[in-house]
């Protein structure tokens, strides 16, 4: 039994790692190409092979325990003695390995004696472990992906009005809370191009947002000030485009359309990678905004407990002041983002264990036979 696990283990291990890196590749054809390297979650690939050695061993307990009911008598008056001279090369050519100990030589002549059990049962057992890994591994990735992507996005907190946007002066007083280390102004926006609409986000030269270019730059001082027509593309939204660096391109905006020069590629995934960043004031004209749509904020400190203060202390002081905010908290949409994806990784695990649970049924079935 072991023997045949090992089998189907090692076949299905290497299967799990093809699949679960194939589905990853599928789903980045919605990112337009976007490439990942090659990766194996080692706690997926340890529950695969426990699973790939465990599942075989307790599918043949009822059988075992039937044939410890059995006496040698009734076995033999049952089956009769093989005929070693009928066996076929290979059993013959096991038996006779005085390298092999016994039991070893026993399991391996049993194996290839009943060639058409082995191999179902191997099948069987790759077939679990393929999924186990595959589907696991593959859910995992997505949440890490997903939660790496969030990260990157803003500061500690996002605060805007409920209707309108905040003003020059209502800003400063913003950054003068205890607590703010910084803050930072940012036009959400939505711009036309290639075929579809997309995000469009105003940022400035140096912004709290972790950008990772892979060719190209960012803005600089002077290009925001000057409101310069000039755009960095997410990486997917590019390759399905066909733009790049240098590239002129035209995006539908509120105000019309604008013609920019792609400057740089990002390759972080934010809303999907399909994003286009503008110069802040750019991005104010485009929109036809006196001021920005909102403000990151971050904080001197990031621990949770520190950053509700920080927050409640925004809200307060400035309805004070008759400016009534709302304030978004990252470490909370986190935490409900990743919820949220914890239940579309357990669906996903959950459509692979019908796969093992049938396998597994049928393996039962085999070595009981």
């Amino acid at each position: 039994v072991l023997i045949l696990a090992v089998i189907g283990t090692a076949i299905g291990t290497a299967a799990g790692a093809f699949m679960g890196n194939a589905l990853g590749r599928f789903a980045q054809e919605d990112l337009g190409g976007v490439t990942a390297s090659w990766r194996t979650d080692p706690w997926f690939v340890a529950l695969g092979i426990a699973a790939g050695l465990g599942g075989p061993v307790l599918a043949s307990l009822p059988a075992l325990r039937r044939a410890m009911s059995v006496t040698v008598r009734e076995a033999i008056d049952g089956r009769g003695i093989v005929d070693g001279h009928r066996r076929g090369l290979l059993s013959r050519a096991i038996s006779r390995a005085t390298l092999m100990a016994s039991t070893t030589r026993m399991g391996l002549s049993n194996a290839t004696r009943r060639r058409s059990r082995s191999v179902a049962t191997s099948i069987q057992v790759a077939l679990g472990v393929t999924t186990v890994l595959a589907f696991g591994a593959f859910s995992v990735t997505a949440l890490a992906v997903t939660q790496e992507t969030l990260q990157s996005e803003s500061g500690d907190l996002r605060v805007y009005r409920s209707n309108g946007y905040l003003d020059d002066h209502e800003a400063q007083l913003l950054s003068a809370r205890p607590g703010v280390a910084a803050t930072q102004p940012i036009v959400y926006g939505r711009a036309e191009f290639g075929g579809g609409e997309n995000s469009m986000w105003g940022l400035p030269a140096q912004p709290i947002y972790d950008y990772t270019l892979s060719s190209g730059r960012w803005f600089t001082g002077a290009e925001v000030a000057e409101a310069a027509p000039i755009a960095v593309l997410g990486a997917p939204l590019a390759a399905m485009t066909g733009a790049g660096v240098g590239d002129r391109i035209d995006i539908g905006t509120a105000s019309g359309v604008v013609s920019v020069e792609v400057v740089g590629i990002d390759k972080t995934l934010v809303q999907d990678g399909k994003v286009i960043w503008v110069p802040l004031d750019a991005a104010m004209a485009y929109e036809g905004q006196a001021n920005p749509t909102m403000y990151w904020v971050e904080t001197t400190s990031p621990e949770p407990e520190f950053v509700n203060q920080v927050a409640a202390d925004i809200r307060s002081s400035l309805a004070a002041d008759g400016i009534h905010v709302e304030v978004d908290i990252k470490h909370e949409y986190l935490a409900a983002a990743q919820a949220e994806d914890r239940i579309v990784v357990g669906v996903i695990q959950l459509l692979g264990l019908p796969i093992v649970l049938i396998g597994m049924i049928g393996l039962v079935g085999t070595m009981s036979t």
